[in-house]
């Protein structure tokens, strides 16, 4: 929503750098062609850019007759955000991107010793001045950080509800991880992030993302936005009633959720060698190694978990009729060996939406898309004329 002249400026600023953030330099007059900006704005606005060292001019081409035009190039190594996950209980990941998505600093480390929110937030600081701060250029300017959970961001109250992790539940994330690194920060769970960043790079309108880990979350792109509902459970799947009615879901306490079956603790279960005071991204590790050796043994979980994963995402394909759907996180390792079952039910229940075009993906965040998405939150949120966020 633009409520005055400082936020047009912001918006039409936004615009111009979206042009260059991923691609070459461009001249004003190209800028103009491709935004619909008058050039006259856009002389304006780069300006005000250049004032701030967002952007600055650079000459290009070896004519030796006539002015040679320049260029808007965009100091993206320049502005950097600070990404932090926490999706699984006993791990906490940091890593630094720069504004083009550049991974500067990536790096897991273990939390299982550390007992509230407040403590992580803590260490996580220590870890980033101690190893993540030398990455970035001496002029460096960290615009934000995101935090990414395994929980629901409640809009009303900016506490942490739903949370996978109990620790985590009723925390006020956003307002801690300000505080601690004294910068904006975002709070959401991985699904839309991962969903936001699938928007960024493939500009399409409609996408769900279905992302299993520690617990079960959806982001959903529905004509170009992100849907949020209206206190920021819009999306929310974990405790769809299709799962084993037998089965206690250790969130809600209700029983047949399906982030029950298909959550992280409860694959690990069928671990021969499954240890509880081990970290489950550990034995997430030797689990997918053991069942690649003897598939033949998992056949019924393999079977079980393709089945409730394909009526999950039959409903979601019907709701919201997207153009690609994702399945990401740990799901995703799983993903190639129960395939088949998978899609028996997506053939079954949405013949509609695969005759137009609907396709599948799996991907992993483990190589540092959540990263990525939590780059492309933050950079959406920012607004580069306003001197009080830089």
């Amino acid at each position: 929503m633009i409520n005055d002249v400082v936020d047009l400026k912001n918006k039409n600023a936004k615009i111009v750098m979206d042009l260059i953030r991923f691609g070459d330099p461009l001249t004003k007059k190209e800028i103009s062609e491709q935004s619909g900006l008058s050039i006259t704005t856009v002389s304006t606005i780069c300006s005000d850019l250049k004032a701030l060292e967002i952007v600055s001019d650079e000459k290009s081409g070896n004519s030796r007759v006539g002015r040679i035009p320049s260029r808007i190039a965009f100091h993206y190594e320049r502005f950097l955000v600070i990404g932090v996950d926490l999706q699984t209980d006993g791990t906490v990941g940091i890593a630094v991107t720069n504004l083009r998505n550049e991974i500067l600093f990536c790096h897991s480390y273990d939390i299982s010793s550390l007992e509230t929110a407040e403590e992580i937030a803590a260490f996580t600081k220590e870890q980033f001045l101690a190893n993540a701060a030398s990455c970035a250029p001496e002029d460096a300017c960290y615009i934000g950080i995101g935090i990414s959970v395994p929980a629901i961001y409640d809009a009303t109250n900016a506490c942490l509800v739903s949370s996978s992790i109990e620790k985590y539940e009723g925390v006020p994330m956003k307002a801690l991880f300000s505080r601690c690194f004294g910068l904006p920060a975002y709070v959401d769970n991985s699904s839309n992030f991962k969903a936001i960043s699938v928007h960024t790079i493939h500009k399409l309108d409609n996408i769900v993302c279905l992302d299993i880990s520690q617990g079960t979350g959806v982001g959903i792109i529905c004509n170009g936005g992100l849907l949020r509902g209206k206190n920021g459970y819009g999306g929310e799947v974990a405790h769809v009633p299709i799962g084993d009615p037998s089965l206690k879901c250790p969130s809600c306490g209700s029983y047949g959720c399906i982030e029950a079956e298909l959550q992280l603790e409860h694959l690990l279960s069928f671990y021969p060698d499954f240890v509880e005071s081990r970290p489950f991204y550990a034995q997430w590790t030797d689990f997918m190694d053991c069942i690649r050796k003897k598939q033949e043994l998992f056949q019924p979980m393999l079977k079980r978990s393709g089945y409730l994963l394909g009526c999950l995402g039959s409903i979601l394909v019907n709701l919201f009729d997207p153009s690609l759907f994702i399945i990401s996180g740990y799901m995703a390792d799983l993903f190639p060996f129960l395939e088949d079952h998978f899609m028996g039910q997506i053939e079954k229940r949405c013949s509609l939406s695969l005759a137009r075009g609907l396709t599948f993906q799996a991907e992993n965040y483990h190589s540092g898309g959540i990263y990525e998405g939590i780059c492309d939150t933050i950079y959406n949120e920012w607004s580069p004329l306003d001197k009080n966020n830089r």
